[in-house]
């Protein structure tokens, strides 16, 4: 073999290796990238990080990295950080599909719901890998928007696509309490949750609630103080605790619970409302007419606390009062059905934004102010210039005293006429 022939097989052996070694480099960080992500998915950060470091050193394409790193942002709540490494990302002159897709998830936890929802609805109807995060961000659009029969359907895909991860059972839940209204279905979505995490505080609560609703009592006492085991200063687990105790004729055990709740949340007016029948039961009248006095004074639109206080009018032999609680309470009753009525609809039409703005005003028109500025709001995210939420939340505002807020969703409202500066 002559020197030039060794010379170009030497040379070919050397290209060889090289590309073989290039194809064994790229298949090991395609690995890395897959294992990061199924981890970011699952909600194992720890143990994604030593694949996002390999991908961060090695790779060719820094947005990658970056990306991952977008990713556990995300999952760990840090939308703003997402947000700046999305920017680094597309800065790099990176802009395929997915920077995209990651683009609108961002868009949709901002309540940039029109702008992402044609995105998201593509990616997922186009996915074939598993993209828990584009699940949570297209569940979460369309339970904003009240859309419960689409939500469900991304749940169940949330589900399949991160089996390990509790959060789209919490979520099954709210839908199950809103459209079904099924207490089994609802336990066992809290079930499954806490089958995941069983240190989920919010699984462990809800699971109590739900078993308290169905007078499964033994069981929610139990849920209620492991619950109260992780946060014991929660009022709202003080008070269902008490009303378990007190079904279970535990009356000690229920007004040391109420007494807990009261102290720690003192505009609760449930909390009075059930101390005082702690009281009726022990025969003393005066001070659960005190209580159910203060639970009136804080809430007077609550239909259980009026009747109830119709009820002590009737042993104190009040009778003109009680009757004028029984009325009350009738008709306090017929606008709680007229809110169900509402909710009904908006189930089967949820982009029927006047049903937001008329649930609006029934929040407003009942003392729930923080719900009804809530759902104009969610009407405005759809049609910022929609005249009747602009008008709901002008007049509101106006009340208020805040001029500047009233002036601004007046104008939006189509109206000229503004508000004279005080």
């Amino acid at each position: 073999m002559t020197i030039g022939k060794r010379i170009a097989v030497a040379a070919g052996v050397l290209i060889g290796a090289s590309v073989v070694g290039v194809l064994t480099w790229q298949r090991l960080l395609v690995r890395e990238v897959g294992v990061a992500r199924r981890a970011i998915a699952e909600g194992r950060i720890d143990e994604a990080g030593p694949s996002v470091e390999f991908v961060r050193r090695y790779s060719f394409r820094p947005a990658e990295a970056l990306l991952l790193r977008a990713m556990i942002a995300i999952r760990q709540d840090r939308p703003v950080e997402a947000f700046e490494l999305l920017k680094t990302v597309k800065a790099s002159g990176t802009h395929d599909a997915e920077i995209k897709t990651f683009g609108a998830i961002l868009a949709a936890r901002a309540g940039q719901y029109e702008r992402a929802k044609p995105i998201l609805i593509r990616a997922f109807e186009e996915a074939t890998d598993p993209d828990p995060l584009l699940d949570e961000a297209l569940a979460k659009l369309y339970l904003e928007q009240f859309d419960m029969i689409h939500a469900a359907a991304v749940i169940e895909r949330w589900k399949v696509d991160a089996p390990r991860d509790p959060k789209p059972y919490l979520w099954k839940a709210e839908i199950d309490n809103r459209i079904a209204d099924n207490l089994t279905a609802v336990i066992g979505d809290y079930q499954e949750a806490l089958k995941r995490d069983p240190t989920l505080p919010k699984a462990r609560l809800g699971l109590a609630d739900e078993l308290r609703k169905a007078h499964r009592n033994a069981e929610a006492s139990a849920e209620y103080a492991a619950y109260l085991a992780m946060k014991p200063d929660d009022p709202a687990a003080h008070l269902g605790a008490g009303q378990v105790a007190l079904e279970l004729g535990d009356e000690v055990g229920a007004d040391r619970h109420f007494d807990r709740a009261i102290v720690l949340d003192p505009g609760n007016a449930q909390v009075y409302n059930e101390r005082a029948m702690v009281k009726l039961r022990l025969g003393d009248v005066d001070t659960a007419r005190a209580l159910l006095d203060q639970a009136v004074a804080i809430d007077p639109f609550d239909v259980p606390i009026r009747y109830n206080r119709g009820l002590v009018y009737t042993r104190l032999g009040k009778l003109d009062q009680a009757r004028e609680e029984q009325r009350v309470a009738a008709r306090l009753t017929a606008a709680l059905e007229r809110l169900s009525a509402l909710r009904s609809r908006l189930i089967d039409v949820p982009g029927d934004l006047s049903l937001h703005v008329e649930i609006a005003r029934w929040m407003f028109d009942h003392g729930q102010a923080k719900e009804g500025v809530r759902w104009a709001e969610k009407a405005l995210k759809d049609q910022p210039s929609h005249a009747e939420a602009n008008a709901v939340l002008a007049n509101y505002y106006d009340a208020q005293g805040n001029v500047g807020l009233a002036n601004f969703h007046r104008l939006n409202a189509g109206s000229t006429s503004t508000h004279p500066a005080k």
